[in-house]
């Protein structure tokens, strides 16, 4: 399928590359339909981009990349419902870029889980107060 979008142009992707969130991702729920790009093969970032709205991308990267002890507790309803045995997961958070970049932040209090697999995913907002939602990325 071809793509338009305003930070890349058009793309083209393979229909099984387009990401499902059922419930779409928090402040953004009528948008269901992602691919998730690359900025370049050495970064650690990624642009989860909206298939239907061109404007609408979210900055991402493995939150492993500032928090090396990364393991929140998410219920098990969630991989059941994401269809995750026997699946490969990704588990990325959403950046906030700032215009000073050495100010920019990780939300590491809802993660969004990736059954890449199926290509099903879910934002989950953990229910502790353990990991931080404005993680510095750069210290």
């Amino acid at each position: 399928m071809e793509i338009p979008m305003t930070r890349f142009g058009t793309i083209h992707i393979d229909d099984n590359k387009a990401i499902t969130f059922d419930d779409g991702i928090i402040g953004f729920e009528q948008y269901k339909r992602y691919v998730l790009l690359s900025v370049n093969n050495n970064s650690k970032f990624y642009w989860l981009q909206s298939i239907d709205e061109p404007d609408l991308a979210f900055a991402c990267m493995d939150p492993l990349n500032v928090c090396d002890d990364y393991s929140p507790k998410i219920d098990k309803g969630i991989f059941d419902e994401l269809q995750t045995e026997n699946s490969e997961i990704l588990v990325l958070c959403v950046v906030v870029i700032k215009t000073d970049i050495s100010q920019s932040t990780v939300n590491l209090a809802a993660p969004i889980i990736i059954n890449t697999d199926k290509q099903k995913a879910k934002q989950v907002v953990l229910q502790n107060d353990k990991y931080n939602p404005r993680h510095l990325v750069f210290k």
